[in-house]
């Protein structure tokens, strides 16, 4: 009856609008992300990030590392730094990573204080644990 149609599509409609809502505020959510992270480090990421996927590779983020600590970095380096950044340790970089490690790293105040020796060492200590880390997996498995 055509009564019944009435109710189907209120709630279909119901639920269209629910799902809407739901969307646009994820895309707030990364919108918001995307803004922490372009205030630190400025429109780089969508530059760096050429597919605009929302996610660096390891070599985009060796690029993001020496733009945000303002130094050369040897890929050793940079790998081991972003190592810390990688939080699901898939390999990749999301933005809400990224916006995370901004806000939370020691790293990163260092380099905004200009603290230059206290950097090196701990990018030093970074690379030794890294190095330490690949040598024992590499006992482990017997490679």
């Amino acid at each position: 009856s055509p009564s019944d149609e009435g109710v189907g599509d209120a709630k279909l409609q119901k639920a269209i609008d629910r799902l809407k809502y739901r969307v646009e505020s994820m895309v707030g959510k990364i919108e918001t992300q995307l803004t922490d992270v372009e205030v630190k480090i400025g429109n780089k990421f969508h530059l760096l990030d050429q597919d605009g996927d929302g996610v660096l590779t390891m070599a985009e983020m060796a690029q993001v590392l020496q733009t945000v600590l303002k130094r050369e970095l040897t890929s050793e380096e940079a790998m081991a730094i972003a190592a810390g950044i990688d939080t699901n340790k898939d390999g990749f970089f999301t933005i809400a990573e990224l916006a995370q490690w901004c806000e939370s790293n020691t790293i990163v105040k260092l380099a905004e204080e200009g603290r230059e020796k206290d950097l090196d060492n701990m990018i030093t200590e970074r690379v030794q644990e890294r190095r330490k880390l690949k040598e024992e997996d590499e006992e482990w498995t017997g490679m």
